[in-house]
């Protein structure tokens, strides 16, 4: 093979794997999307009905028109709360408030619209909230009021525990591994380096997947991430037990994903600190190990362990 066949093949092989690397990236999930069908009180499809999206989490706005059969599709929405607004000739503007967009998900909302003016405003509030019947795996969408609602830690890791089939597991923490010797106990090859892991699944904590804005970060040999980020700027942590798509294929156990909070139409900051004195922790007390040597005290051949 000349030399110029060999450096166009390499360039093409290069190129191949930039777009798989692209390709992963963007796979990762951290908007949700909205669709349905436009319709008038007869049940006939509204064809060029404007459909407009706004919401707490969205710079601008992002509007579509419907097509022949009266269908629209949003992609790409950050997660949060979405007010979505319906115009159309010779109808009146229909306006719905308070629609929850979760990360990973796909509702349907299908909008029926009154005749008469378009300056005349239905609004509709209280409805039913929308059903997602895309979503085909088992996931929990710890949203940001459910995060301020909720007792948890510092870690975004300490919520985890709030979805089905995930659990804390002590021994795949720091604890784990640890050996006797002379000087006490030395961390041994397991573990995670944190107070403690969590399984999913009944997988241990290696085997799951950690995700911040789409990007891994979990420690391949202990588990868990290092990588922490404060709850106040996270906008919603998704839980991923089982039916888990092909692209985390490294995740035998589940998909811990942490999408962080974007911008607004409105500007808007805020202070906050953190403080925790002596005072307010706990510790456990020290449980005496067997000693094979027929000591019973932390300084036979086994030391307590706290």
């Amino acid at each position: 093979m000349s030399f110029s066949r060999r450096l166009v093949v390499t360039l093409l092989l290069a190129m191949a794997a930039c777009l798989l690397v692209n390709t992963q990236v963007s796979a990762q999930e951290t908007t949700g999307g909205l669709q349905g069908t436009v319709k008038d009180s007869t049940g006939a499809v509204v064809s060029s009905a404007r459909v407009e999206v706004t919401g707490n989490a969205l710079l601008g706005t992002k509007a579509i028109d419907t097509d022949s059969a009266g269908y629209y599709r949003f992609a790409n929405l950050p997660p949060g709360t979405y007010t979505i607004t319906v115009t159309a000739k010779g109808f009146k503007t229909e306006k719905r408030e308070g629609l929850a967009i979760e990360t990973g998900h796909l509702p349907t909302v299908d909008i029926t619209l009154e005749v008469g003016g378009a300056a005349e405003v239905v609004e509709v509030s209280g409805a039913a909230p929308v059903i997602d019947v895309t979503t085909n795996t088992n996931q929990t969408n710890l949203t940001a009021q459910t995060l301020n609602d909720t007792p948890h830690g510092y870690s975004f890791q300490s919520v985890i525990q709030y979805a089905p089939m995930a659990r804390n597991e002590p021994l795949a923490g720091n604890s784990a591994g640890m050996t006797g010797n002379a000087n006490g106990s030395t961390p041994g090859s397991s573990g995670n380096g944190l107070a403690n892991g969590f399984s999913i699944g009944g997988a241990a904590d290696s085997e799951s997947s950690y995700l911040i804005e789409g990007q891994d970060t979990e420690n391949i040999s202990g588990g868990a991430s290092n990588a922490n980020v404060p709850f106040p700027f996270i906008q919603e942590v998704q839980i991923k037990t089982s039916g888990i798509e092909a692209e985390h294929g490294g995740a035998l156990g589940g998909v811990v994903n942490v999408v962080m909070k974007k911008g607004s139409n409105a500007y808007h900051g805020s202070f906050f600190g953190t403080y925790e004195g002596d005072g307010l922790d706990g510790s456990e007390n020290g449980s005496l190990r067997y000693d094979p040597n027929g000591s019973l005290t932390p300084g036979g051949g086994w030391r307590a362990r706290f």
